[in-house]
C-alpha cells in the first residue's frame, strides 16, 4: 500500500508563510483575474513536455516538469524551463497537496505562477487550480481555456474563448 504524506501538514512551516498570500483563498472559490495578474511572477501559456517526480533530501516529493513557453506574457522566461512543484509518487510513496493542479505531457495551459521559493525552489500555481487553465480545441468552438475542475465540486469550469481570454489576460497586465 502507497504511503501518501498530506502536504499541507507539511507546508505549515516557513515555506507556507512565503505563500501565504497564494493560499489565502480557498480552492473552492476561484480567484478573479485581478488578482491572479497582481499575483504572479510568470503567466506564460506552455505544452508539457516532460513530468518526473523525485524524492527530495527531506523526504518529501516534487514533481518536475519540462515545458515549452508557447506564449510569455508575463515575467522573463526561457523558451524551456523547468518548474518544480510540490507533491507526485515515487518508490510506492506519494505526497499529494489538496487543490494542486496536475499536468500530463502533451497538455497546454495558461499558468498564473509564483516566484520560486527560497526555501524549496517550488513555484506555485496562484490560487492552487484558480491559476491554471487548460487549452483545449473544441468541435464548434475553436481553441478554449478551461480552468480546471475543483476537487470539491467534480466539474470543470465554463469554456471561454481562447483568444478573448489572452485578450482580458493582456488588458489586466497593462492595468498593474
Amino acid at each position: 500500500m502507497k504511503a501518501r504524506i498530506p502536504l499541507a501538514a507539511l507546508l505549515l512551516g516557513a515555506a507556507a508563510a512565503s505563500w501565504s498570500p497564494l493560499l489565502a483563498s480557498s480552492t473552492l472559490e476561484a480567484l478573479a483575474l485581478d488578482r491572479l495578474v497582481a499575483n504572479a511572477d510568470l503567466i506564460c501559456e506552455v505544452e508539457f513536455l516532460e513530468k518526473r517526480c523525485v524524492m527530495r533530501e527531506d523526504g518529501s516529493i516534487e514533481t518536475r516538469y519540462l515545458v515549452s513557453t508557447l506564449i510569455p506574457l508575463k515575467g522573463i522566461q526561457s523558451s524551456i524551463q523547468e518548474i518544480r512543484m510540490p507533491g507526485g509518487e515515487v518508490a510506492d510513496r506519494g505526497m499529494i497537496l489538496p487543490g494542486m493542479p496536475e499536468f500530463q505531457v502533451g497538455e497546454r495551459h495558461i499558468l498564473f505562477l509564483s516566484s520560486v521559493s527560497p526555501e524549496t525552489g517550488w513555484r506555485m500555481p496562484i490560487g492552487m487550480e484558480s491559476g491554471c487553465f487548460r487549452v483545449d480545441l473544441a468541435k464548434d468552438q475553436g481553441r478554449v481555456a478551461i480552468r480546471p475542475s475543483l476537487p470539491q465540486d467534480g466539474r470543470e469550469g465554463r469554456p471561454r474563448s481562447y483568444d478573448g481570454f489572452l485578450a482580458l489576460v493582456q488588458d489586466e497586465i497593462q492595468r498593474s
